[in-house]
């Protein structure tokens, strides 16, 4: 790993509805934050609990498919490069605001279940040209043979 990889991992709470937009080139993104908590028990055995926000941002299929699976409150991991800036807010402060720039973005599974739907690939020719219209529909991993029932015997098959 060299010294200028960014490449972070964060496991947190979605804190916003996932907003999708288009930029004037048709290229989509979306935007949402990102509740990252810690807990534990202090000295007196009480729960304390800290949490940091950070803005997550991803693009074209990653943006389409995120806003399309995610909903606040959705607990997420969430790969990609920290980028760190200081602005200055209408209040004439300096502040820092934390982003990740999404990779990947992925359901926890240790507090909650998910179906997982393959989306068709298009080619390279046709990416991100959809606009609006109805997602096409995902095409098998495999073809099942019409008359082909598995035979287990006496046996379960799990």
């Amino acid at each position: 790993m060299s010294s200028d990889d960014k490449t972070v991992k964060f496991t947190g709470n979605i804190g916003s509805e996932p907003e999708l937009r288009f930029t004037n080139g048709g290229k989509a993104v979306v935007g949402f934050s990102l509740a990252i908590s810690d807990k534990w028990k202090d000295r007196d055995g009480e729960w304390q609990e800290e949490s940091a926000w950070l803005r997550v941002t991803a693009w074209d299929e990653l943006a389409e498919n995120a806003v399309a699976s995610l909903n606040k409150g959705d607990r997420v991991i969430v790969t990609g490069k920290l980028s760190i800036r200081t602005y200055t807010n209408r209040d004439d402060e300096e502040k820092t605001s934390v982003e990740i720039k999404a990779d990947d973005i992925g359901v926890s599974l240790k507090r909650a279940q998910c179906v997982v739907e393959r989306i068709a690939r298009t080619n390279a020719s046709s990416k991100g040209s959809s606009k609006g219209g109805k997602r096409p529909e995902p095409e098998p991993d495999y073809a099942p043979e019409p008359d082909a029932s598995p035979s287990y015997g006496d046996e379960e098959p799990f």
